[in-house]
């Protein structure tokens, strides 16, 4: 038996639009362990997950600060799938000095991602 994160987290049951792109569905959600399960679940879960988030937040952080991330329009973004999922061959970005343009280098997304996810242009 396998658990799949992409399946759980796209249950209708679970989640409104459950196959939209929204980042901000999490924000005031109060999920358990198995309705979210980025780092798995149970006895098994992943023994770095608090760190894991920690040092996500901090890099994420310190990043943005000084960086703004573009996406580079045309780039086909690709799923592969294994025991996690992941972009085939990355997600080529160019990386500007922050000017707060967040808009810019939004939409434009080519390839199979999205048969997985409902993108948005903005």
């Amino acid at each position: 038996m396998i658990v799949s994160i992409y399946h759980t987290h796209h249950m209708p049951e679970l989640y409104e639009r459950p196959d939209d792109f929204n980042p901000h569905r999490w924000a005031n959600i109060e999920r358990d362990a198995f309705e979210f399960n980025p780092f798995g679940a149970g006895p098994r879960m992943c023994i770095g997950a608090p760190f894991a988030m920690m040092e996500m937040k901090i890099a994420l952080a310190m990043m943005l600060q000084r960086y703004r991330l573009q996406f580079i329009p045309g780039t086909a973004v690709n799923r592969l799938v294994g025991f996690t999922t992941s972009m085939k061959r990355g997600l080529p970005m160019l990386v500007c000095k922050q000017d707060r343009q967040f808009a810019r280098g939004v939409g434009g997304v080519r390839g199979n991602v999205n048969e997985m996810v409902i993108l948005s242009s903005v």
